[in-house]
């Protein structure tokens, strides 16, 4: 009875393993197995089978992309004649203990036959049993070698006795693309694995066909909504227009859909410096533009700086370029980074459905995350990171997003910025990336967002998806960056990588400096780790502050301002310096519960100081704003500040400034167009009338010529100015004159006095400079008004910028009399019912602000000496020297000027020397820098003016000091006639 029980029993425990054999074999056969694993909270205990030579290194480059800790302990399984994969698997394996080697006898040696080869197998197979059931594997990965074959046997038959529930993967050798291996064959024919159904037709076409594909597949669902109005738009909807743009414009090469035909994108940030944005355009040659409407303007002036020519979209309604509604979006990315990425994107644990996001397309997390979103087929929330924090608030409540990916600094104002009672259940998760964030503000982030997991991040776009904690498959290594020292742990030093998945050269540059001379990729970030390795991220070298031979970190001085009770929020940049290289300014951000902000500068830069140190005392000083510029993704805008610091206290080169102000001024005067020097330094008419003032051998001759007798010149018709500033001056009045008459502009300008006179005008009504036309013939040509106005033009301008450079530099020079013409100029705005705006009324009251305009001109004289013909015979007065008449006569203003018993000590700068008690004292003609008589600078009063509105403007504004450079005396050209410095004289200015 009990032997028919066990036999019974027997029978029933075969016929469950024969139906296990078959459950199996069918599940496998039609593809429904799952090859990922489910989501455990132990690690997977991995068997790994080890081949020889091209499988063994394949299949350890897939080991080096798994997460050591998940997929944990680890067993090499290789055949005892393999001799090399040893020292290969202790390679990946350094400072790791968590893995064992075990060998076996290779089941099947190359060349070997068949007939023989199963009596092999079968003795491996027999030797493996033991090693399999002592290891009963979690997961099986292999790809090829005859090693895997007795291996996948028995975990398959150990799953069907329910002895554990192995996985495995069969990862086939990458030069096999049309074929199986013969392993695989047998596995795959004894239903021991399959082939999984392809997610996407992984062919050449480029990334751009996986996109189209996943926007069709998700056609129903949102991909993307306003944050702001909450408008929605389906992959469908962009499907449609994405193609509707390829067809469109596929004659013109890249375009939106330009990934699609593979084609390169590459995108500009209208932010960017001029010289910037062209060595960019340079690189790339772009055959097609997609700009916005706000950098319209600023590509075609690049454009045609560079002299190229470009088919240009604009996204926004305008009259001269074909336009579109929306947004173009792209990143330079390669086709194989972004297929490379997609094949992580794929096999991705669902994080969200909802991204808020606040990366703009020039950081590589937006690409993963579009990605993301469109294979996925999640939605992205599209908001910008404005000073108004509330609409991101209220779109967290209204959209629930589960997922947020942030900048610290964004991070920060946020949280300070949070609406009471706001909804935020619904966030799972948030990421901080992009700068250092410090333990404490984790822990408030976590508070205020009880539900979510609060992550700091790191990663690199040279290094791919790299984002999060250390991976394996990389070589880390940190190093002081003056010494290339390897660091130990809680030193600060560069974080320096090796990997195979790092990039190999940036596009179009010289890349040589990115690596050093052992080939680590030099990421430029200040990091250290601790004993478990564990990194942290302190700030980007290039953000450092360099003061003296230190690293100043601003993020340690940010975060000891944010702890006081007064600041909302505080960002610390690095001024430049002479001696120090760099001093650090704080830009603050106070909160609206402070009131009294006397002497607050100071108590913050002393707080500063005494917290952390000599080192990192504020010398740049303290800058309080309304509020601190943010870029659209809500990053502290570094460009913009500097730029605004840059105009509190900045080193400048007077003589260039006045100069390009000098043209402007006189350009409308003369001509009446906007040269618009001061902002574009290489406009034409700049280019022009520096190229009058050129000196050359050529122009010096023909000077001394033109002064000793000028019909030689008129005779063989010489031009003293060059045919190309001749021809551009000519040009320049023709179409100022066709536009004039044709539109019948009036301005009160030097250009209408002379189509008075050129038209034989009655003047009608002077006080509005308006004429009527005659019918007598032209008094003028064009090429009269054009010589006439360049007279004028170059008269007007480098006298009057020089005058104003000297002037500034004996005010830097002289600070009590600059702080003496300034309260003059503030006493008079005050009392001015317009308030801060200067008036010809005004000026005319500003009598010292006149002496120091008037001494400028003793001691410096734009012309340092006047020619005169004598006009009849003049005897010198208690002398026998006669000057006969036709006598040329040369007089030294500046002798004159400096002549002590005229001036005592006249090397000194006394703006009193011109009251009224000390001009009564000195005999006529002892101040001539404009000539005297009948013959004077026609142009005497509007010059002063000039110089004089120009220098109470900068007074009232402004502080200017002197630098060590400027202290020293300075000598003058003797390439020009006229009274210009050798040198630069360059000046600080504060903005007051």
């Amino acid at each position: 009875m009990e032997d028919s029980l066990c036999t019974e029993i027997l029978i029933l425990l075969f016929l469950l393993v024969i139906l296990r054999f078959f459950y199996l074999t069918h599940k496998v056969t039609t593809g429904n197995s799952s090859i990922a694993a489910a989501r455990r909270n132990v690690p997977a205990k991995t068997l790994i089978c080890i081949g020889s030579g091209g499988h063994t290194t394949e299949i350890l480059e897939l080991v080096k992309q798994l997460d050591f800790i998940k997929y944990s302990p680890r067993y090499y399984i290789l055949a005892k004649s393999d001799t090399t994969s040893v020292s290969k698997i202790k390679d990946i394996e350094l400072n790791n203990v968590n893995y064992d080697i075990v060998t076996i006898p290779r089941s099947r040696v190359v060349g070997q036959s068949y007939i023989t080869s199963v009596a092999t197998t079968l003795y491996s197979i027999l030797c493996s049993i033991p090693c399999v059931v002592r290891i009963r594997p979690d997961l099986v990965l292999c790809n090829g070698p005859g090693t895997c074959i007795p291996i996948c046997l028995i975990a398959f038959i150990l799953k069907a006795l329910f002895l554990c529930d192995t996985r495995i993967v069969f990862v086939e050798s990458f030069c096999r693309t049309k074929t199986f291996s013969l392993s695989a064959e047998v596995i795959y024919n004894n239903g021991i694995i399959t082939t999984p159904n392809p997610k996407y037709e992984p062919d050449s076409r480029g990334a751009g066909y996986v996109f189209f594909y996943y926007l069709k597949k998700h056609s129903d669902k949102i991909l993307q909504m306003d944050g702001y109005t909450g408008e929605e738009d389906t992959f469908g909807s962009v499907l449609q227009r994405s193609i509707r743009i390829a067809l469109q414009m596929q004659c013109f090469g890249p375009v939106l859909a330009s990934l699609f035909v593979g084609a390169k994108i590459a995108c500009f940030d209208e932010r960017m410096h001029l010289n910037e944005a062209a060595v960019l355009m340079n690189q790339i040659k772009p055959k097609i533009l997609f700009v916005s409407l706000t950098a319209l303007e600023f590509i075609e002036t690049l454009l045609e700086s560079l002299n190229k020519t470009a088919f240009i979209i604009v996204f926004g309604a305008t009259d001269t370029h074909q336009w579109y509604h929306w947004f173009a979006q792209g990143i330079c990315l390669s086709h194989r980074a972004y297929l490379g990425e997609i094949s992580v994107v794929l096999d991705l644990e669902k994080p969200s459905e909802r991204f808020l996001i606040f990366s703009t397309l020039f950081w590589s997390s937006y690409a993963v995350y579009w990605e993301v979103a469109i294979i996925k087929g999640y939605t992205k929330i599209i908001i910008n990171f404005l000073e108004d924090l509330e609409p991101i608030w209220n779109a967290i409540a209204n959209y629930h997003p589960t997922f947020m990916f942030i900048h610290p600094f964004s991070m920060k104002k946020l949280y300070n910025a949070k609406i009471a009672h706001a909804n935020v259940d619904s966030i799972r998760r948030i990421c901080i990336v992009g700068g250092a964030t410090l333990e404490h503000e984790l822990f408030k982030y976590r508070q205020m967002f009880p539900k979510a997991i609060v992550t700091p991040a790191y990663g690199l776009t040279e290094a791919g998806p790299s984002t999060g904690r250390a991976l394996n498959g990389i070589s880390y290594k940190i190093v002081d960056v003056d010494t290339e020292e390897v660091l130990g742990p809680y030193e600060k030093g560069e974080l320096r990588i090796k990997t195979k998945n790092v990039f190999t050269k940036y596009y179009k540059i010289d890349s040589t400096d990115a690596f050093d001379s052992d080939g680590w990729f030099k990421t430029g970030d200040l990091m250290y780790y601790d004993e478990d390795f564990y990194f942290y991220y302190v700030e980007r070298l290039k953000e450092l502050i360099k003061y003296q031979v230190w690293h100043v970190p601003p993020k340690m001085i940010e975060d000891i301002l944010e702890l006081r009770d007064d600041v909302s929020a505080a960002c610390v940049i690095g001024i430049p310096h002479d001696v120090d290289r760099e001093h650090p300014m704080a830009i603050i951000e106070l909160k609206n519960t402070c009131t009294n902000i006397v002497g607050i500068e100071e108590n913050i830069s002393q707080y500063v100081e005494q917290a952390l140190g000599d080192n990192f005392k504020l010398r740049g000083g303290v800058n309080i704003v309304d509020k601190i510029p943010l870029t659209p993704s809500g990053k502290f805008d570094v460009r913009k500040s500097k730029n605004t610091a840059a105009e509190i206290n900045e080193t400048i080169d007077v003589h260039d400034l006045s100069s390009r102000l000098g043209i402007d001024v006189i350009a409308s005067c003369a001509f009446g167009i906007e040269a618009d020097s001061l902002n574009n330094p290489n406009s034409q008419v700049k280019k022009n009338a520096t190229e009058y003032f050129r000196s050359s051998i050529r122009n010096t001759i023909l000077l001394l010529i033109g002064m000793i007798n000028p019909r030689i010149l008129s005779f063989f018709r010489i031009n003293f100015v060059s045919k190309k500033v001749t021809n551009f001056f000519i040009n320049l009045m023709e179409e100022t004159v066709d536009y004039r008459e044709a539109n019948n502009v009036i301005r009160k300008d030097f250009i209408h006095l002379l189509l008075q006179i050129k038209n034989n005008a009655n003047i009608i009504d002077d006080a509005v400079g308006s004429f009527e036309k005659t019918d007598l013939a032209p008094q003028l040509t064009i090429k009269e008004m054009a010589a006439q106005s360049l007279v004028f033009f170059v008269g007007g301008f480098e006298t009057v910028s020089i005058t104003i450079l000297y002037c500034l530099y004996e005010l830097a020079k002289n600070p009590t009399i600059q702080d003496k013409a300034r309260a003059e100029i503030q006493k008079c705005l005050l009392e001015n019912s317009e308030n801060d705006k200067l008036s010809y009324a005004l000026l005319q009251n500003l009598h010292y602000v006149d002496k120091v305009i008037h001494e400028t001109l003793r001691l410096y004289p734009p012309v340092s000496i006047i020619s005169r013909e004598c006009t009849k015979n003049y005897t010198i007065p208690d002398s026998d020297v006669t000057i006969e008449k036709g006598c040329a006569v040369i007089i030294s203003t500046l002798g004159i000027h400096r002549d002590p018993e005229f001036y005592p000590n006249p090397d000194e700068f006394d703006p009193e020397r011109f009251s009224p008690e000390d001009m009564k004292k000195r005999p006529p003609c002892t101040w001539i820098p404009f000539s005297a008589g009948p013959r004077n600078c026609i142009a005497y009063q509007f010059g002063t003016m000039e110089a004089k509105t120009v220098i109470a403007t900068l007074l009232n504004r402004y502080r200017f000091t002197i630098t060590p450079e400027s202290e020293q005396p300075f000598t003058y050209s003797a390439s020009t006639l006229l009274l210009l410095p050798s040198n630069k004289i360059q000046l600080n200015v504060e903005k007051l």
